[in-house]
């Protein structure tokens, strides 16, 4: 290997990786978790310094009227985030982001999305099969679950660690955050679903943590 290959080399395994830190980590309101440095990762610890795993579950249902097992995103890397079909303000971006998500990974079976309603009294499954189906959400590649109103409350406050409650009748508050979900079932960051340039670090940190060797 003569000088100059050996330069390139060094600033193939040196210096970009580092330029993908920096770029990543910079102008964005988003929760950067997936790594602080080439070869190093951080995932979201509870109150113990715990690594999160979020929890199995079979209680919901999915656009298509069958029982989720989450056990099917075993092994996944996906992007899981809360909606409703009568929404009016931000679901209707964020769902169009997602889409953007789908699109990006249309070809890898590794990445799969989640979305949840936080109205499941009113979002019953053909409800939401319709909204799928708006949306061009492909079954199997993008999931869209209903069910008990406990259990998606339960999930998103709990195992997500996001924002969801209901405030009177058809109004709910609810996150705009995208969380992503590795192939441990870990925690690896928080995007704005409203932001296209929240989407695209996303959709970039994807990439990052399929490269992922574990």
């Amino acid at each position: 290997m003569n000088k100059f290959t050996k330069i390139a080399v060094l600033f193939v395994l040196l210096v970009l990786p580092l330029g993908f830190v920096i770029f990543f980590q910079k102008g964005s309101d988003s929760q950067y978790l997936v790594r602080n440095f080439p070869g190093e990762k951080a995932y979201l610890e509870d109150e113990n310094g715990q690594v999160r795993i979020v929890p199995d579950y079979n209680t919901l249902t999915d656009q298509e009227g069958k029982k989720f097992d989450s056990k099917i995103l075993k092994g996944k890397v996906y992007v899981a985030d809360f909606v409703f079909t009568r929404c009016t303000g931000i679901c209707p971006t964020m769902t169009t982001q997602l889409t953007r998500v789908q699109e990006a990974f249309a070809d890898n079976p590794e990445v799969v999305l989640v979305s949840y309603t936080v109205d499941p009294e009113y979002d019953s499954d053909s409800i939401f099969k319709a909204y799928a189906q708006h949306h061009k959400a492909v079954y199997g590649k993008w999931y869209m679950l209903t069910g008990p109103k406990a259990d998606i409350y339960d999930l998103a406050n709990h195992a997500y660690m996001v924002a969801a409650a209901e405030e009177g009748e058809e109004q709910f508050v609810h996150t705009p955050k995208f969380t992503l979900i590795d192939r441990k079932g870990r925690i690896r960051g928080y995007y704005d679903g409203t932001r296209p340039e929240d989407v695209d670090k996303l959709i970039l940190e994807i990439k990052v943590v399929l490269q992922e060797k574990e």
